[in-house]
């Protein structure tokens, strides 16, 4: 076994570990907002549905690091598939997500954003969601076992292959490209009269943030992408220079999963508040078990004779 595999194996794991529970966390802190206020902004509800999209992602890595340790797919073939599926859906639904979370801070530094009310909101990150089954259905359809590895087959003679890489050019990463250089423009602009211009530049601020992660640990992997499929080699052959290049950008794009939670944190003041108040909740809770415990510690049973 290379280095590189061994590497590499340990970099997912380590993106397993911190991704499962840093975005564990961040469910169960807005889970904690969500019973504390009546209302939740767009970018709380935004936050959780990206983290969601982060932990099927996580769930399928520890497929991949016995796939790497074994060199073959020692699973079946329906956990081929579902393995794929949980690859592509939340790439695809967090690209969404993040497009969407750009147009509604749009809104908002337009002065629309109180139009849009809870059915509405949910229906478009509904739709998001609906958007990315519908792209994984294909993968999930063409993908199988064969020689003893798991990947997308295509039938032959159609440009299924070559489809596929521009749409995900297209859908990961230049709509959210597109969505933030617009936010861009408008943020050079007068705010709306009345709006409260500091919460637009925060959540900008986020967006930006996360937009910006998502594009620069995603380059190399759509990099690799094209190389795969674009730079002819002898057919029934794989230089060692794209297996190495399809290791390295696939751990570097998956590594998103672990550095999310950490952008919520230092860059959403919602997020961050709530998880200050889940933190000074916990610690109320000991301290009272704490005293509860001595207290009954030093109470002595009373026997009736």
């Amino acid at each position: 076994m290379s280095a590189l595999l061994v590497i590499s194996q340990l970099l997912y794991g380590i993106i397993c570990f911190v991704g499962l529970l840093g975005n564990s966390l961040v469910l169960y802190v807005i889970y904690n907002i969500l019973q504390h206020r009546q209302k939740t902004s767009v970018t709380i509800r935004c936050i959780a549905h990206l983290a969601i999209a982060d932990l099927i992602t996580v769930l399928g890595i520890p497929f991949l690091i016995s796939t790497l340790a074994s060199n073959y797919w020692p699973f079946s073939n329906v956990s081929c598939k579902l393995y794929m599926a949980s690859v592509v859906l939340p790439e695809f639904t967090k690209a969404f997500l993040l497009a969407l979370l750009g147009v509604f801070c749009y809104a908002m530094h337009q002065g629309t954003i109180y139009e849009l009310g809870h059915t509405k909101v949910t229906f478009m990150i509904a739709c998001c969601w609906v958007l990315g089954f519908f792209i994984a259905i294909p993968i999930f359809l063409s993908t199988t076992i064969q020689n003893g590895n798991c990947n997308i087959y295509w039938p032959e003679h159609i440009f299924a292959a070559d489809a596929f890489v521009v749409i995900f050019a297209i859908c990961v990463f230049l709509s959210p490209l597109f969505v933030v250089l617009a936010l861009h423009k408008r943020r050079n602009k007068s705010p709306f009269p009345g709006e409260d211009i500091t919460k637009v530049r925060q959540t900008m601020n986020l967006i930006f943030v996360l937009v910006g992660a998502h594009l620069i640990l995603l380059f190399p992997y759509l990099v690799g992408q094209f190389a795969l499929n674009y730079v002819k080699t002898i057919p029934g052959m794989r230089p060692q220079w794209k297996v190495n290049f399809a290791l390295i950008s696939g751990w570097i794009w998956t590594s998103t999963c672990a550095v999310f939670p950490v952008l919520y944190t230092y860059c959403s003041e919602d997020f961050r508040e709530g998880l200050q108040n889940t933190i000074d909740n916990v610690m109320k809770l000991r301290v009272n078990y704490n005293m509860v415990g001595s207290n009954g510690a030093a109470v002595k049973p009373v026997v009736n004779v």
